[in-house]
């Protein structure tokens, strides 16, 4: 539960890191990153505490990889948003929807 916290506080800072020192990060970087501070995994915390599920579960590697794949849909879902308000689509969008569907 707090492991989730402090990986979404420390993404956020890297995020405001990234952004004051004009940082472009590659595809799979900004990936890594984006995974953490979409807020996905603290968004489980409130489920996990009523599951009292055993560490060998939670932590299996498919429950993982899931929950990778639940925070790239996340990301998917913001980036279609995000193409919908712009005047026109920004080409990191299209890049990285091209990246993450593949």
């Amino acid at each position: 539960m707090v492991e989730s916290f402090t990986a979404y506080l420390n993404s956020v800072v890297q995020q405001a890191e990234d952004r004051d020192n004009n940082s472009i990060r590659t595809i799979d970087s900004y990936l890594e990153n984006r995974r953490e501070n979409i807020g996905a995994r603290p968004s489980y915390v409130p489920m996990e505490l009523d599951l009292d599920l055993p560490d060998h579960v939670f932590y299996h590697p498919v429950i993982v990889q899931l929950s990778i794949y639940i925070a790239e849909l996340i990301i998917l879902d913001n980036v279609r948003h995000s193409l919908i308000r712009t005047d026109g689509p920004c080409s990191w969008y299209l890049v990285l929807g091209h990246r993450v569907i593949q």
